[in-house]
């Protein structure tokens, strides 16, 4: 066995000890400690750089008082204001019917039903998706003076890895935004070497991953601006595939193979979040890519997802459907499109993988469709 608790590397695990985040920590707890009435924070960052660990830290620290209300949302699966604003309704007040009220008066409903709690915080994660694909979404979030007022303090974090978003916003609601901003800066090698070696004593068996084994593991995660989250995938696809061969150590081999197929970008577990169609959107991707393409235009992966919803008996979507979820899967980060150039014939957008190999992105959504 290479794995003591291979939980210990997933996104959901919640370590003891959350290392060089003391700062960010502190900046987010006074809100909740000393303020009055309801606040924004903007946690800006990279991927993987502790801002969902910190505010997930800080839900599960919360429930030490007496009546709080605690909400976190994956803007991933809820990414638009309607979304946002139904599922903060839904948490704060589930006997009360949706119908009938607009986006932002389900909005000031659930935080007025929320303002006699005992502190409350809000965690909207991967705030990205809506703010690009919904920029109505700023105006929902910004209009603090509408907010109810309240003696107790209700904290909603806004958690975003892009700060150049706030630039495509109406001023008023990016200056909102910025008011409260925490930066989480990427770790430094020496930080990232500490979180990792943490995570794999709480994940691994003793002396079930080789000195050289974790050295190139920190080194490829440092050449994607320190990305813990990369690590721990590296090393989770690494486990799994020395557990397969039944070695007893994880050697460098078994972390270059992971390297070769883990996207850094994304996880392939966030594939769970796509829907139906941008699911097949992207396996009609992938079947492409595999016929030696690093990439392909709108037209081929249109025809093929059309050839692909025909052999799997799926519905299909209309082209400007379709060309949404495209964007969506770009905001996603999991595409990169770029428009046509020299030696093309007229202007077509090229789509290309944001992933270093088709087949695993394959396997996993064969497996979800």
């Amino acid at each position: 066995m290479i794995f003591r608790d291979k939980e210990a590397l997933s996104p959901s695990y919640l370590p003891r000890d959350i290392r060089y985040r003391e700062e960010q920590i502190d900046r987010l707890s006074r809100h909740l400690l000393t303020g009055r009435g309801p606040s924004l924070a903007l946690a800006v960052g990279r991927k993987g750089t502790g801002k969902t660990l910190v505010c997930k830290k800080l839900l599960e620290d919360l429930p030490a008082k007496t009546s709080p209300f605690t909400l976190y949302l994956d803007c991933r699966t809820n990414r638009s204001p309607g979304d946002i604003a139904r599922a903060l309704h839904s948490a704060a007040i589930p006997y009360e019917p949706l119908k009938g009220h607009s986006t932002q008066a389900l909005f000031l409903k659930a935080l007025e039903a929320t303002k006699d709690a005992d502190g409350s915080m809000i965690v909207l994660d991967h705030a990205d998706i809506p703010l690009r694909l919904h920029p109505t979404s700023a105006f929902l979030l910004s209009r603090t003076e509408a907010w109810p007022t309240s003696p107790n303090p209700t904290l909603i974090a806004i958690v975003i890895e892009d700060l150049d978003i706030l630039s495509h916003l109406d001023s008023r609601a990016s200056s909102t935004l910025r008011r409260n901003m925490i930066d989480f800066p990427s770790y430094s090698e020496r930080e990232l070497r500490r979180i990792v070696q943490q995570r794999v004593n709480d994940s691994f068996r003793k002396k079930a991953i080789s000195t050289e084994a974790l050295k190139a593991c920190t080194e490829a995660a440092t050449r994607q601006h320190a990305n813990v989250r990369y690590a721990l995938d590296l090393l989770r696809h690494a486990g799994e595939r020395a557990e397969r061969r039944d070695a007893l150590v994880v050697e460098p081999s078994d972390i270059e193979h992971s390297i070769s197929e883990t996207p850094s970008a994304f996880s392939i577990h966030d594939l769970g979040l796509l829907d139906d169609h941008e699911r097949m959107i992207l396996l009609s991707l992938t079947h492409l890519l595999t016929k030696q393409r690093s990439y392909v235009t709108t037209g081929q992966l249109e025809n093929e997802y059309r050839e692909q919803c025909r052999r799997l008996s799926r519905p299909t979507i209309r082209h400007t459907t379709l060309w949404k979820s495209v964007k969506t899967l770009e905001i996603l980060r999991i595409i990169k499109t770029e428009i046509s150039g020299r030696g093309f014939r007229g202007r077509t957008t090229l789509i290309h993988p944001n992933f270093p190999s088709p087949q695993p992105i394959r396997t996993q959504l064969m497996r979800l469709l």
